[in-house]
């Protein structure tokens, strides 16, 4: 092995070769001349080279910039370049990039010897050597320079982070949502859990995101409304309330009982639907929203059950003002026992502006209120009364007639009874404004069963005294009517129907006469419900 002194003088000869003649074929032919010492090595391709030769290449050969000598780096081995690197990273911009993309594609461990601005410089450029870099090297670099971010092009980190999505937490937070706020589209590439994590913690990045990608995150994994602050999901529910539909009503509904007074950021419209599908959510609501509600959109009174609109009026029956009369009058008239939820102050007050409201309470309920509030005799107008009167004086002088109920259907009296045991004969008194009728129902033991109905006479001993004496009797020789006889049973677990129509008759007192049709049915089973529906026609 030749001494210090001996390899110095080998350098110093070369450098002065160099100088004389600055080319490729010298410094080969210079090492071609050297001595095969241990102090050298000797390549495969027969060439010798020494590890001190970095140095001298360095600051010699390749500071003279010919591309030429450049192809110099060659003859070195893989860790002499790479030593020479570490030592000399600002020597990188004097290799081509291709030299140093294939040796970092080989020696990916390699790339810890380079700055990271070096790097970061290289990848802005040649963004598609990322691939050379695996991708543990690559997700440490952005984890320490995150800012290097934009250096890569988009399609490069959304395929780094679709296959690594683990790796989304070496990026700051900033990074991440700077990221989704250019390409929401990129949304998909992210996990759904680490998408809702980054919106539990930074939930103004909402913003970021567009609606639509927001709202199919939220229509997929509407248990992640959870992670979001109630003020954001109001927020955003405001500028888009049709999106409403994309949560469940469960999660809907929960956002509303605790937070009420968002109710306005939703439209009158959404609300109502909400309601009229889980009108038990009425409860949720503040009565003073609910009432507010109705008083804007008072023909919504038809999307809650009858139920929970009398509870509310039970307990606020001051909120009564807030519906239209009509709305009003309409539910009295179909739930007349509900007159009672109301004070008797605002009955009143209802009937003293809408008196015609009269007919839909029943007699009892309006000569109950009558009884204890006879004072309130003044609240109808005397037009009123006196039209009240006059029109039942002429039903009375005209046998009767309701000359105010016109359709048959709705407007009939009606009285039956049940057949469900012997004996086989059955009978009944109908009595209507001065008219008697016994109602009949006789079978026979093979199971033959015939209904009618009978005009009886003053003195008729089927009519009792109590009967006799209470009430009055009519003394027309015939009384037009209207009626209708009805069977229902079941069979075989179906359900059977027989009835004799609408029939229009003239009862009079006679044999004859004072009898209707026959209903007859064959071949019942037990039980048997009859019913009469029974109307006096204008005469």
């Amino acid at each position: 092995m030749p001494s210090h002194s001996t390899v110095l003088s080998y350098f110093n000869r070369f450098i002065d070769l160099f100088l004389i003649e600055p080319s490729h074929s010298t410094v080969l032919s210079y090492f071609n001349s050297l001595p095969k010492t241990s102090s050298f090595v000797e390549r495969d391709d027969g060439q010798i080279y020494s590890p001190m030769f970095s140095a001298v290449r360095l600051h010699g050969i390749l500071d003279t910039g010919n591309i030429q000598d450049m192809q110099l780096m060659n003859i070195l081995p893989r860790d002499t370049l790479i030593d020479l690197l570490s030592q000399h990273y600002h020597s990188v911009s004097i290799l081509p990039r291709e030299t140093l993309i294939d040796l970092l594609s080989q020696h990916y461990h390699s790339v810890s010897i380079l700055h990271r601005e070096t790097l970061i410089d290289l990848l802005s450029q040649h963004y598609h050597s990322v691939s050379i870099l695996p991708r543990e090297a690559l997700i440490d670099l952005l984890s320490q320079h995150y800012h290097s971010v934009r250096i890569l092009h988009r399609e490069t980190l959304i395929d780094l982070l679709s296959q690594h999505y683990h790796s989304v937490s070496i990026l700051p937070r900033e990074a991440l949502i700077d990221f989704l706020s250019q390409h929401y589209h990129s949304v998909r590439i992210l996990h759904r859990e680490t998408l809702i994590d980054l919106l539990s913690q930074h939930y103004h990045s909402v913003s970021i995101l567009p609606r639509e990608a927001l709202i199919d995150l939220l229509s997929q994994h509407y248990h992640s409304v959870s992670i979001l602050p109630r003020e954001a999901l109001i927020d955003f529910l405001s500028q888009h309330y049709h999106s409403v539909s994309i949560l469940h009503r469960e999660t809907l509904i929960d956002l509303l009982s605790h937070h009420y007074h968002s109710v306005s950021i939703l439209p009158r419209e959404t609300l109502i639907d909400l309601l009229s599908q889980h009108y038990h959510s009425v409860s949720i609501l503040p009565r003073e929203t609910i009432i507010d509600l109705l008083s804007q959109h008072y023909h919504s009174v038809s999307i809650l059950p009858r139920e929970a609109l009398i509870d509310l009026m039970s307990q606020h029956y001051h909120s009564v003002s807030i519906l239209p009369r009509e709305a009003l009058i309409d539910l009295l008239s179909q739930h007349y026992h509900s007159v009672s939820i109301l004070p008797r102050e605002a009955l009143i007050n209802l009937l003293s502006q809408h008196y015609h409201s009269v007919s839909i309470l029943h007699r009892e309920t309006l000569i109950d209120l009558l009884s204890q509030h006879y004072h309130s005799v003044s609240i109808l107008p005397r037009e009123a009364l006196i039209d009240l009167l006059s029109q039942h004086y002429h039903s009375l002088q005209g046998g009767g007639d309701m000359s105010l109920m016109k359709n048959f259907n709705n407007c009939a009296i009606r009285q039956g009874f049940v057949i469900d045991s012997d004996p086989l004969y059955h009978s009944e008194i109908l009595s209507l404004h001065g008219f008697h009728f016994e109602l009949k129902g006789v079978g026979s033991r093979d199971g033959i069963y015939s209904f009618y109905m009978q005009r009886l006479k003053p003195g008729d001993p089927v009519l009792s005294f109590r009967q006799c004496e209470r009430q009055t009797f009519s003394m027309r020789a015939d009384r037009e009517v209207r009626y209708c006889i009805t069977a229902q049973y079941v069979k075989k677990g179906e359900n059977q129907l027989q009835t004799t129509g609408i029939k229009s008759q003239k009862f009079a007192l006679g044999e004859k006469t004072s009898k209707s049709e026959v209903l007859q049915v064959v071949g019942v089973e037990k039980p048997l419900y009859i019913q009469f529906s029974v109307l006096f026609p204008t005469s």
